[in-house]
């Protein structure tokens, strides 16, 4: 089997029990683990998230956003509807994590005992899945200008395979993570994405020299 990669608020209110505001949640205790299990794979240094989750430090000046994006489920992402739960692994936090994430929240969120931190998590800035049987890269790179709105810009990689293939897995490694926050990945047995590469590579080239004149 083959492996293939490519480089490249309203809030809803949360009613909390007795024992929770009496003994609030701490960091080193509960919340870190739930931060492994759910947050961590992006949020840590070096990965796509704007900041790191791996440590109180690091995690406390975030606390209220964070408190908000799980109560409104915007994080962990995961687009699709659960309905019968029919995906299996979906980034789909716990209600008793989102509870117990926002009781940390509202307590002040405390650090907590050293003591009582588990073993961290290591995040190896390298394949995930190991080394790749197949590696896809553009002929070039694409350089961003200036921080504004979403660029979609459009890459045709030919697999160049000699016979259909079963993909095991994928993974997109980003030359820059700060500036990528989203992939399509298409199928493209026509070609047709060689056209829309070209078209892009045109328009690059004219917002080049434009930069370069300014």
């Amino acid at each position: 089997m083959r492996k293939l990669a490519f480089l490249l608020g309203l809030v809803p209110c949360c009613v909390l029990s007795h024992a929770q505001t009496a003994n609030p949640p701490t960091f080193d205790n509960q919340v870190v683990r739930i931060f492994q299990n759910n947050c961590q794979n992006c949020h840590h240094p070096g990965d796509i998230a704007p900041f790191s989750l791996m440590d109180y430090a690091s995690a406390r000046p975030w606390a209220a956003s964070i408190r908000d994006q799980v109560l409104t489920h915007t994080m962990p992402p995961w687009k699709p509807s659960q309905g019968a739960n029919v995906f299996l692994g979906a980034r789909v936090m716990a209600q008793t994590d989102i509870n117990t994430v926002v009781a940390w929240v509202n307590a002040g969120s405390p650090e907590g005992d050293p003591a009582d931190l588990p073993a961290s998590l290591n995040f190896p800035n390298g394949w995930d899945l190991g080394q790749p049987d197949l590696v896809l890269q553009p002929s070039q790179a694409f350089a961003v200008y200036a921080v504004g709105d979403d660029i979609y810009r459009c890459y045709s990689l030919p697999t160049n395979l000699p016979a259909d293939t079963h993909v095991n897995a994928i993974q997109v490694r980003p030359g820059d993570p700060s500036v990528v926050h989203h992939v399509v990945l298409y199928s493209d047995s026509l070609g047709q994405s060689v056209a829309l590469d070209a078209a892009d590579r045109s328009e690059e080239h004219t917002s080049e020299l434009q930069s370069l004149r300014h």
